[in-house]
């Protein structure tokens, strides 16, 4: 079942930032900024989109429907009200991002209203091809935080290098300070795309530049909107188990775009073996 968030990112946030005054690091800390929530999703996923009445396709080809969250189960775990608070998130990836480097807009993310999902008749009919969807099973979840730097949060190279700065002044070695923590090898919202105790570790992809390159604007920075990593046993999405090489796969949007429920510019970038 979905248990309710035992981590208070307000007061983690608070208690970092008094931390770095009394190192002398006073003013915005970039990385009290950088702790974030995450909520693991526990169930496999599939069946079919929720409410929406168009398929997307790249490159003339349907997509692969991943997913759909309900966002008033999610909710009571966004402690940011990150996400918009009513209605489905639908996740389509293409099938080439199991391809090399992956393309980074081969992906969909479609926000449907409450009330259009609950009509049936605006539920799309699926493509005639088999492999677009998968076994539609219930989603719970459960609360974390990821707390190592990620250098796609920060919108220039100076922010992410004052983060890192009080990352190490703050000194985890005596773990006082290392606030890591949720379900491991499961699949998540929000969060980071990866993530561990360790700072520094940074999407190998240059998001910004494609961003500002395909739809010319300037990003302040992304957010991870969900990632599906490979897991042992049967704890992987279908789609990541039945690829020979996928480890993992991140939804990215830029920052405003977030703020402003714009899913429209969302980016996706897949690590492999």
């Amino acid at each position: 079942m979905s248990r309710a968030p035992d981590i208070n990112i307000h007061d983690l946030r608070l208690a970092t930032m008094r931390r770095l005054g009394a190192l002398g690091l006073d003013g915005p800390s970039r990385f009290a900024r950088a702790l974030t929530p995450a909520i693991f999703l526990h169930g496999q996923r599939g069946g079919q989109p929720r409410g929406t009445q168009t398929w997307p396709v790249y490159d003339g080809q349907p997509m692969v429907f991943l997913l759909a969250v309900c966002l008033a189960d999610v909710r009571p775990f966004d402690q940011d009200a990150a996400l918009p608070a009513e209605g489905w998130l639908n996740f389509f990836v293409a099938p080439s991002v199991s391809t090399h480097p992956s393309p980074l807009d081969a992906c969909a993310v479609i926000h449907v209203p409450d009330a259009q999902v609950s009509d049936a008749q605006a539920r799309p009919t699926l493509p005639p091809r088999d492999g677009l969807c998968f076994s539609p099973q219930p989603l719970t979840f459960t609360s974390g935080l990821h707390s190592a730097l990620q250098d796609y949060e920060f919108g220039s190279a100076d922010d992410y290098a004052a983060a890192f700065a009080e990352w190490e002044a703050l000194d985890f070695s005596d773990g006082r300070g290392d606030e890591e923590a949720g379900a491991a090898d499961t699949d998540y919202l929000l969060g980071k795309q990866i993530y561990g105790t360790e700072a520094g570790l940074e999407t190998p992809r240059d998001l910004g530049a494609f961003y500002q390159q395909r739809f010319g604007l300037a990003p302040s920075g992304f957010r991870a909107l969900l990632t599906l990593r490979r897991a042992p046993g049967d704890a992987a999405h279908e789609f990541i188990s039945a690829s020979d090489s996928v480890m993992s796969l991140t939804f990215f949007i830029e920052a405003q775009d977030l703020q402003a429920a714009h899913f429209g510019r969302v980016l996706v970038d897949v690590t492999v073996d």
